[in-house]
């Protein structure tokens, strides 16, 4: 017998939640992010209104800007979302105790074992819908099925305030018609290197030879051919299950571009801020040990041409070295950045990285650094 797995997502979440608390914004763009005025972070999430003049979350508080000139931005309040995620919780744990958070706007649930007592699953996600709506004043989109990857294309196909369900009968009709880009783990490199050989779809994607996508993908390429067939028999974790660390990410963007020798200091300024968060949090939390690699990122503004592009610098960060390895970041950052100053382009963006970390359960429960951290 088939499972019931059910996907829901809350609508621009952090967004919507503004919104609850300015009710003057009412049909207005509003997005959630930084400081426009030092020009720190990011727009992480945006109404449906700022959505249709081109705000995307993601973007550069400046680039929202100038794609709708009238967006009003709010800094976000982590602890207000982080309530309404626990009280979306607590709606969800009246259904099942198979809950697994996808972010703190998004959850699978399993209800294979509540139909007795709630009914079937789009009875179940009616209610959910229902009481979201009149108990927290937001809405959720909410997709079925009988895999957790199906059904968190479900919660996506229709937005906001959706239910769809992909089931045995309609799956191929429906979901082999999308875009490979729709397939949760599909990157962006991905799917450039699948457009190369004609997969578009995720049709496409499922009646590829295996072996083929073995060869270009490694066993990510099987990952994603399962994926596309609605194989995936991945349980939903229960409450309280927390995801490995893989990778610890902080960045900034500069208050201002870094253009010439004089601003020198300046970026030794910045990037000590963030060799000192990162050193904090590897050398505090014992992780040295368990980091293999690091990387640094920095995005230069090309004025003339208002043209960005990324430049990366990888670094082995090996056990012997520890943290003095980041030191050696840093002068390959400086270096690089006198180069471009050269070619009159300015500096506005760092952050670095740390991935291929083992770390152990135990210090998962303890690590809670301040800025964020990608799970896999």
């Amino acid at each position: 017998m088939d499972r019931v797995i059910i996907h829901s997502d809350a609508n621009c979440f952090y967004a919507s939640v503004e919104m609850l608390y300015h009710p003057e914004f009412a049909g207005k763009p509003l997005a959630v992010g930084g400081d426009p005025e030092a020009r720190h972070g990011i727009v992480l999430t945006a109404n449906y209104i700022a959505k249709k003049h081109g705000v995307k979350t993601g973007m550069a508080l400046w680039q929202a800007r100038q794609a709708c000139p009238d967006v009003i931005f709010v800094p976000p309040r982590m602890d207000l979302y982080l309530k309404f995620s626990s009280m979306l919780r607590e709606i969800y744990g009246e259904y099942t105790d198979k809950i697994e958070p996808y972010g703190c706007d998004e959850a699978w649930l399993d209800v294979s074992d509540s139909s007795s007592l709630k009914g079937d699953g789009r009875k179940i996600a009616n209610e959910i819908s229902a009481r979201v709506k009149k108990e927290l004043g937001i809405t959720v989109s909410e997709g079925i099925s009988w895999n957790k990857i199906y059904a968190k294309l479900g919660s996506d196909y229709k937005k906001p305030d959706a239910i769809t369900e992909f089931n045995r009968e309609n799956y191929k009709s429906l979901i082999w018609k999308l875009p490979v880009s729709d397939l949760l783990y599909a990157g962006r490199s991905t799917n450039r290197t699948l457009s190369k050989y004609g997969i578009h779809t995720i049709g496409d994607l499922a009646c590829t030879d295996p072996d083929f996508l073995m060869k270009q993908f490694g066993k990510m390429g099987l990952v994603i051919h399962s994926f596309a067939n609605g194989w995936d028999e991945s349980p939903v974790a229960p409450e309280g299950y927390s995801a490995p660390i893989k990778s610890i990410g902080n960045s900034m963007t500069t208050p201002r571009d870094l253009e010439n020798d004089l601003d020198a200091y300046d970026y030794r300024m910045h990037i000590g801020h963030l060799k000192k968060e990162m050193n904090n949090v590897i050398l505090i939390y014992g992780l040295c040990d368990m980091v293999h690699r690091a990387m640094t990122l920095v995005k230069y503004f090309t004025p003339n041409f208002g043209e960005e592009y990324y430049d990366v610098l990888y670094g082995c960060y090996c056990r012997s070295r520890k943290a003095a390895d980041v030191d050696i970041m840093i002068e390959l950052g400086m270096s690089r950045a006198t180069f471009y100053r050269k070619k009159k382009a300015a500096l506005r963006y760092l952050s670095y990285y740390f991935f291929e970390i083992v770390v152990p359960q135990s210090a998962n429960k303890r690590y809670k650094p301040s800025f964020p951290v990608e799970e896999e």
